[in-house]
C-alpha cells in the first residue's frame, strides 16, 4: 500500500468515527430524536375532493398559491431566521363566483400567510403545532374574503431549512 492510500484511509477513518460519535452524543444529550421534525402528510388536492365527494360534501381545492419561501423571525438579533418552504392550498365550497374571489385575492392571501410565517420563530412554529397554525391562518384568510368561507388549510409541503 503506497503512503498516500495508508493517509486517505486514516482520514476516511478518523471522519467516520468523529460522525459516529458526534451521532451517538447528539442522542445521548438528547437534542437529537427520532423522528423529531416528522409531519403528517396532508391529503393532495387531487384526493380531497374525490374524498369529499364520497362524504357528500361539495369542497373544490383553491391550489393556485404555489411554493413560498419564507424566512422565519430571528430568535435573537445575532442570529438569522430559518428558511421555510411551504405549498399551501385551500379547500372551499365548489362556487364558481367564491373560486373567482380567491383567485383574485391570491396574493392577497400570500402575503397573509408569509406574514404569518414571518413574524414567528422557527421554535414558536414548532411549539404551536401545525393545526393551531393552520387553524389561526384560516381566520386570517376568512377575514378578507365577502363570497363566502375557506373549510380548510392544507401544506403539500412544509419544510424548515438551517
Amino acid at each position: 500500500m503506497k503512503k498516500i492510500d495508508r493517509i486517505l484511509l486514516y482520514i476516511i477513518i478518523f471522519l467516520s468515527v468523529l460522525i459516529f460519535l458526534g451521532t451517538a452524543i447528539s442522542f445521548a444529550t438528547k437534542k437529537a430524536e427520532f423522528g423529531k421534525n416528522l409531519r403528517s402528510q396532508d391529503p393532495s388536492p387531487e384526493n380531497i375532493t374525490v374524498i369529499n365527494k364520497k362524504n357528500g360534501e361539495n369542497d373544490a381545492a383553491f391550489n393556485e398559491l404555489g411554493r413560498l419561501r419564507i424566512v422565519t423571525a430571528s430568535p435573537s438579533q445575532n442570529e438569522a431566521g430559518t428558511t421555510l418552504v411551504v405549498h399551501p392550498w385551500i379547500s372551499y365550497p365548489d362556487d364558481s363566483q367564491f373560486y373567482e374571489e380567491l383567485y383574485k385575492k391570491r396574493s392577497a392571501i400570500k402575503s397573509e400567510i408569509t406574514s404569518f410565517f414571518s413574524s414567528r420563530t422557527k421554535d414558536q412554529l414548532i411549539q404551536n403545532g401545525e393545526d393551531e397554525i393552520k387553524k389561526q391562518l384560516s381566520e386570517r384568510i376568512n377575514q378578507n374574503l365577502s363570497l363566502g368561507k375557506i373549510t380548510g388549510l392544507y401544506f403539500t409541503e412544509y419544510i424548515f431549512f438551517e
